[in-house]
């Protein structure tokens, strides 16, 4: 059934892949500021930089699985990198959204802050490590990544393949009849 599946969704899965690979090799220290809902795709994508800052109105979480699919775009190898595995099914299989100060507690992101102070604390940061031996970070970074490097060499391509599978299953249709019915 998959096979004869529209070919655009490969497409996609390659890009979220090369996408998740690209954001791994930027050699500056990223710091992403989460002012908004971060969902899914934009849930790892706000966890997968160096350093993560939380608006305390914003929230975060996964629910591809309460959408029946695999949330193979990165989530899951970022996730337990952060914090312990049985938070992250717990959060994965629920598809619960966190607040900062929760996510924060969790190790999912590094700071919970107020809207107000969101930008100003992050440029402040991002001037501080900015003035810091350009090399020395940069080749910490890299050490540091290799780790995720690793694990997204094992089971990067593994999540998005399930994700794609999940895409044409019968409960990812019955997720979004739902959905659908419920707007």
């Amino acid at each position: 059934q998959f096979e004869h599946h529209d070919e655009g969704h490969g497409g996609l899965f390659r890009d979220a892949a090369n996408l998740f690979r690209a954001i791994l090799s930027i050699r500056q220290p990223v710091i992403s500021a989460i002012n908004g809902d971060a969902i899914g795709l934009g849930a790892s994508l706000a966890v997968m930089a160096d350093i993560s800052f939380m608006s305390t109105s914003a929230r975060i979480g996964d629910p591809h699985v309460r959408a029946g699919l695999v949330p193979g775009d990165g989530g899951m190898i970022v996730w337990p990198l952060l914090m312990p595995l049985n938070m992250v099914k717990e959060l994965m299989f629920t598809g619960r959204l966190l607040g900062a100060e929760e996510a924060k507690q969790l190790g999912l992101v590094n700071r919970a802050v107020s809207p107000e102070n969101l930008q100003g604390d992050v440029l402040a940061l991002a001037r501080d490590i900015a003035g810091r031996p350009q090399h020395a970070l940069q080749f910490t970074k890299r050490v540091l990544n290799k780790l995720v490097e690793d694990r997204a060499t094992y089971s990067l391509d593994l999540g998005l393949a399930f994700e794609a599978v999940t895409l044409v299953t019968s409960d990812h249709k019955r997720a979004v009849e739902k959905f659908v019915a419920k707007a």
